[in-house]
């Protein structure tokens, strides 16, 4: 039994010393030192040398390192779904500025504004542990394409007759609706609707 229990301890020995940093490993290791401290009722002996406790302390610190790859994966899980969200958001968002129709200032502002705020959030991603740094800039890329397609649309919109007919329509409706502004309230309602006008022309 000595000579068994002798060739078990230099094989956990072996293992630490040898082992490759996989969870299967750690988990196996974790396994062969519970099977030799049930197997040999002497190792908790003074005569050990403190075989027990050392053996106690292995699968302590394999269990930590199991606790830590756990955390990675988790880490790498939440990433990859971040990620994955990300893409299906920038799929909608380009599907919905291809059905634009084009018809207003208001659209190229709203649509450039979209993107200007997606590319925006994949700068955010890029600070998330083992993200796929390719990956974000393949997205980017494929942002930064659309937003120069869409800018290069807006100034031949705005260069034609009639770019700016449809805002001050707005303009002079909510302008002659003023007089008749009874309350403070209606009155600042009003003026903030000219705002946002105001700065769609910019």
């Amino acid at each position: 039994e000595l000579v068994r229990g002798t060739s078990d301890l230099m094989g956990i020995a072996r293992s630490v010393r040898e082992q490759t940093p996989t969870r299967a490993a750690y988990e196996d290791l974790i396994k062969q030192c519970a099977r030799v401290l049930d197997a040999y009722f002497w190792l908790p002996e003074k005569e050990a040398g403190g075989l027990a406790d050392d053996l106690r302390a292995i699968a302590d610190g394999a269990r930590n390192t199991l606790n830590e790859f756990e955390k990675v994966d988790s880490l790498r899980r939440e990433t990859a779904q971040a990620l994955s969200n990300a893409e299906a958001e920038q799929r909608t968002l380009l599907t919905d500025i291809a059905s634009t129709l084009w018809n207003r200032p208001e659209d190229f502002i709203h649509a450039l504004g979209r993107l200007r705020e997606r590319r925006g959030r994949l700068q955010v991603l890029k600070d998330l542990r083992y993200v796929d740094l390719p990956r974000i800039e393949a997205m980017d890329d494929e942002l930064a394409g659309e937003q120069q397609r869409v800018g290069e649309r807006a100034m031949l919109f705005l260069a034609g007759e009639g770019a700016f007919d449809s805002q001050r329509q707005h303009i002079e409706k909510t302008a002659a609706q003023l007089p008749q502004a009874a309350t403070a309230q209606a009155l600042g309602k009003l003026l903030e609707t000219l705002d946002q006008s105001a700065a769609g022309l910019d």
